[in-house]
């Protein structure tokens, strides 16, 4: 059968396999008419419950329920008051579920493709619950919480801690996003989950046991060739460490490729590392063909296929680490900008010293420290990787907070995506190969905005989705405004960190030159301080005087490339109303207009329409207060005489914004309704056409994408 016939056949399993796979997670998840519903089901812990003083965060097998199958995957929280949840605890339990559904921006996180990966079939919270006596399986992950306990009882600063846990055991609970930025910043997050390196090095440990055991009983040597009891040690212990680490990615690949050379010296043959690679990826995708849609595999793979590609001939060296490292740094710098949208400038050298670091000095007295504790019952040795870890990550953490330590990329299209894989792989070519310095020229691509410029007279208007929440993106040729940073989560999570910063960057903004508080609530202000980290030198505007910033008053103006901006309340010496303070400001140009008016209802807009009803006479609003039926008076619509008025809410919010009535008010006045909990970020662009509106999940065709909205039809045109 010819070769290009072996293929075509190849792809086509490969593609129905997939295909089933991802139909069976499909239908694996919650119904949708059961959406939001509560759902009586028995429950069993899987994983490493993540506690905290107000929830604890947990995953959970479904064991019996009337509506979701058994073997279903949850993601839930359970609230204040809530027990002590251990893994395999089973629970009686009244869930309150809904589809798994993410904020959806340029850019952003794809919350329902991992939900996919993972095999999510809903995420909520236990409403009442019952732990049952006796335990489930998971003794796996009981060994892993045991083993986390025992570190934290040695380690007393939490964050070097939460790393030896990771490092250890693939446990990242207790790192914060903080730490995550330091580590991106960096470009050494790799390191702390559980690497193929790390398994290695376990592996090595097995044949090197052996070894001793063969030296120790020589004659062992005439019923069983030592070559292949060290290959069957290693992978003995390799396969325990790997169940220990959570089996991710890397941790499966380094396992199967060692797998593949234990059946080749069994059968006394040898291997190339790329045959050994590529059957690891094989059986990782035949055992979850899902996990192709992950950022996981292809780091993964891509990553050592660089590296083999680009070590095959060198020794082992320090010249041979280098050309590593700069085989790892410029073959996923690709893949990086792709699923992250940045890369570390200062992760070349970081880990230089980072990876022998952490591999060969803190790994090896980590798992001895994790030897002599399962033996002896002794946890003082963990003293030691915790001291050897300190100084490294206070010096990750400077390099972090070098301004000039991360590059954000613009999106960009997959076709630079595939020239920048052909250059890097050119880049890497042998010694002695002319022009390899074109495969670089290949790479530029990448820092092509798959956007068009904006013109003179032309802005951009982006209502990003942030859930019950307001951002807005306004920007001109030159220049942006940020309206609003949506809202803080918790102490160390909001919106601005997680959802506008990636996304700005993504749009391109390398400097924002204005960022407007319409007013201090939270759900508009809570992300403001990490804008204000991202971009430190955004000039300030606040609704509210008792805030430090500068006060935004009805009469400011600027003009940006043409295009007008006019803060049309509240006035000089307006008292402090809280969402009637809410900065309103019209942007407008030759290629239509736009109003934001925040939080302000109905008193405020009839002052606007009697003193300033021309200023307000828009193309495109933002709805008031989410669609509150305290604001859009009729008036107030009726004097817009807008075309399109964009509802910024979250999914399923509890205060039911869009109320029933504005909704249906603004569509008989004639306005076209977008929705962001339903389409995503809705970008409306202002040119010679006049406004056009795009949203970010209106043109996503996915087939895992949740569409639709949560409103009675009446309620969006």
């Amino acid at each position: 059968m010819p070769r290009l016939a072996k293929l075509a056949i190849v792809l086509l399993a490969g593609g129905l396999w997939f295909g089933f796979n991802a139909r069976e997670a499909m239908q694996a998840r919650l119904p949708a008419e059961r959406d939001g519903q509560d759902v009586a089901a028995r429950i069993e812990v899987i994983g490493l419950p993540e506690s905290g003083e107000r929830q604890t965060r947990f995953q959970a097998r479904v064991v019996d329920s009337g509506v979701l199958a058994a073997g279903a995957k949850l993601r839930l929280s359970w609230y204040a008051p809530m027990p002590v949840l251990q893994p395999g605890d089973r629970i009686d339990a009244t869930l309150r579920l809904r589809r798994p559904r993410g904020f959806m921006n340029p850019g952003g996180f794809d919350a329902e493709r991992q939900a996919l990966v993972d095999r999510i079939a809903a995420v909520g919270y236990v409403r009442t619950g019952q732990v049952l006596e006796g335990q489930g399986s998971g003794a796996i992950d009981r060994l892993r919480a045991r083993i986390a306990a025992r570190i934290d009882a040695r380690v007393h600063d939490p964050v070097i801690a939460a790393l030896l846990r990771a490092l250890a055991i693939g446990d990242v609970r207790g790192l914060r996003d903080d730490h995550w930025d330091t580590l991106r910043a960096s470009g050494t997050g790799h390191l702390v989950a559980i690497s193929g390196l790390h398994v290695g090095l376990v592996a090595a440990f097995g044949a090197w046991w052996f070894t001793l055991v063969y030296r120790m009983f020589p004659r062992l040597g005439l019923r069983w060739p030592r070559p292949q009891a060290m290959a069957v040690g290693a992978l003995i212990t390799a396969s325990a460490y790997a169940a220990l680490a959570g089996l991710g990615v890397p941790v499966l690949r380094t396992l199967l490729m060692i797998a593949v050379a234990l059946l080749a010296t069994l059968l006394r043959r040898s291997i190339r590392g790329v045959d050994a690679l590529l059957l690891a990826a094989l059986v990782v995708f035949a055992i979850d063909p899902l996990s192709l849609l992950g950022a996981g595999f292809w780091l993964s793979f891509v990553g050592v296929a660089f590296l083999v590609w680009a070590m095959t001939g060198s020794e082992a060296s320090f010249g041979g680490l280098w050309r590593a490292q700069i085989a790892m740094s410029v073959g996923l710098l690709p893949i990086g900008a792709w699923w992250f949208a940045q890369t570390s400038i200062v992760g070349f050298v970081a880990n230089l010293v980072a990876v022998p670091w952490i591999t060969f000095v803190i790994v090896p007295v980590l798992l001895l420290a994790m030897g002599v504790d399962a033996i002896s019952g002794w946890s003082g040795l963990f003293v030691l990787p915790a001291k050897l870890l300190a100084p490294l990550w206070w010096a990750l953490s400077e390099a972090a907070r070098s301004p000039l330590a991360e590059w954000h990329f613009a999106q960009f299209g997959g076709w630079a995506l595939v020239l920048a894989l052909i250059g890097a792989a050119w880049a890497l070519l042998p010694r002695g190969v002319p022009m390899r310095w074109a495969g670089l020229v290949l790479m530029l691509p990448l820092l092509w905005p798959a956007r068009m410029p904006l013109r003179e007279g032309e802005f951009e208007l982006t209502v990003f989705d942030v859930g019950q929440g307001l951002s807005v993106l306004v920007r001109t040729r030159d220049h942006s405004l940020l309206y609003d940073t949506g809202a803080r989560w918790s102490e160390d999570r909001d919106v601005g960190d997680a959802v506008v910063v990636p996304s700005l960057h993504a749009l391109g903004v390398r400097e924002l030159d204005r960022l407007m508080i319409s007013h201090l609530d939270d759900d508009h202000a809570g992300g403001r301080d990490s804008v204000l980290q991202a971009f430190p030198d955004a000039a300030q505007s606040v609704g509210n005087d008792a805030d430090p910033a500068p006060r935004c008053e009805a009469g400011q103006q600027w003009t940006w490339d043409g295009v007008d901006f006019t803060v049309l309340h509240p006035p000089q010496h307006f008292p402090d109303l809280d969402n009637d303070n809410s900065c309103v400001l019209r942007i407008g140009s030759s290629n239509g207009s736009a109003l934001l008016p925040g939080d302000i209802g109905a008193l405020i807009e009839q002052r606007l329409v009697r003193e300033q009803r021309s200023a307000i006479d828009v193309d495109v609003v933002v709805a008031a207060h989410h669609g509150s039926k305290h604001s859009s008076s009729a008036e107030f619509v009726t004097a817009t005489s807008a075309e399109t008025v964009v509802f910024a809410r979250g999914w399923r919010n509890r205060f039911g914004h869009p109320a029933p009535e504005i909704a249906a008010r603004w569509q008989e006045s004639g306005a076209a309704v977008a929705d962001t909990a339903a389409q995503g970020a809705i970008r409306v662009t202002f040119s010679t056409h006049g406004p056009v509106l795009d949203a970010e999940r209106d043109r996503s065709t996915v087939f895992w994408r949740e569409h639709g909205s949560d409103q009675p039809a009446s309620a969006t045109r």
